[in-house]
C-alpha cells in the first residue's frame, strides 16, 4: 500500500456510533461490501454497478436466426462474473432496420456462466418512424432462451425500443453475454443505437433474498 492509503478488513456489524457520529467499514457477507452504520443503528450499503453503454451505434451481422452479442462497448461485449451471486438487471436497447424480411427481435444471456435460477420482464415497441406504438410486455424465467419483444416487421424505416428487467442468480462462475436475435436475416442494415444500455449490480449470493435492513 502507498502512504496515505486507508485499510479496511472484513468485520461483522461494527457496534453503533455515539450520537451524531458514523462508523465505516467493510462488511463480510456475500459479497463483500463497502457500508457505514449511523448512529440509530441503520446500516447503508454501498453498491456497485456494471455498466456498458457504447458511445456510437453497432451495426449487428443480422444473421438468420442467429443471436450476437448486443453490445460493442468491448471486445466481447461480455463481462465475467464469480460464482454464487445474484444481481439484478436493467436493459434498454434502441435500434433501427432497413431490411424489409419480415422478422421479430429478441433480448437472451448467453456466456460460460451457468444460472441457478432468474426472471425478467420485457417490453417492445416498434414504428416506421420514431412514432412507436404502445409498449407489450412478456415475462420469462428462462433467461437462457430468446424473449421475443416485438410483432413480426417488414418495414424499410423500422424503429424499435427492447427493454428488459429482473432478477439473475449465478451458479458457477463464467462469462455472460447480453445478446440481440433477429428470427431472420433482415436483408438490410440494422443497428444498436448509441446509449443503448445494459446494468447490473450485485445484491448478495445466489441464495440471498434481500439487501438492506429488511426485517
Amino acid at each position: 500500500m502507498a502512504t496515505g492509503d486507508l485499510q479496511m478488513n472484513e468485520v461483522a456489524t461494527p457496534t453503533t456510533p455515539a450520537a451524531s457520529t458514523e462508523a465505516l467499514y467493510f462488511t463480510n457477507q456475500t459479497p463483500g461490501r463497502l457500508a457505514r452504520i449511523d448512529s440509530a443503528g441503520t446500516i447503508w450499503y454501498e453498491a456497485e454497478q456494471f455498466v456498458i453503454t457504447p458511445n456510437g451505434d453497432f451495426t449487428l451481422t443480422n444473421s438468420a436466426g442467429t443471436a450476437e452479442k448486443c453490445f460493442n462497448g468491448s471486445t466481447n461485449g461480455q463481462i465475467t462474473l464469480p460464482a454464487s451471486m445474484s444481481y439484478q438487471f436493467d436493459w434498454q436497447v434502441a435500434l433501427t432496420n432497413t431490411g424489409t424480411t419480415s422478422h421479430t427481435w429478441g433480448l437472451l444471456f448467453a456466456g460460460t456462466a451457468t444460472l441457478t435460477s432468474g426472471q425478467g420482464i420485457g417490453t417492445g415497441q416498434t414504428a416506421t418512424s420514431n412514432a412507436l406504438t404502445a409498449p407489450s410486455s412478456i415475462y420469462s424465467t428462462t433467461l437462457g432462451s430468446v424473449l421475443i419483444l416485438t410483432a413480426a416487421s417488414i418495414s424499410a424505416t423500422e424503429n424499435a425500443i427492447l427493454t428488459y428487467r429482473g432478477t439473475i442468480r449465478i451458479n458457477a462462475a463464467g462469462t455472460l453475454i447480453p445478446q440481440i436475435k433477429a428470427s431472420a436475416a433482415t436483408t438490410g442494415t440494422a443497428k444498436v443505437l448509441a446509449n443503448s444500455y445494459f446494468r447490473m449490480w450485485p445484491y448478495g449470493s445466489d441464495t440471498s433474498n434481500s439487501l438492506g435492513n429488511w426485517s
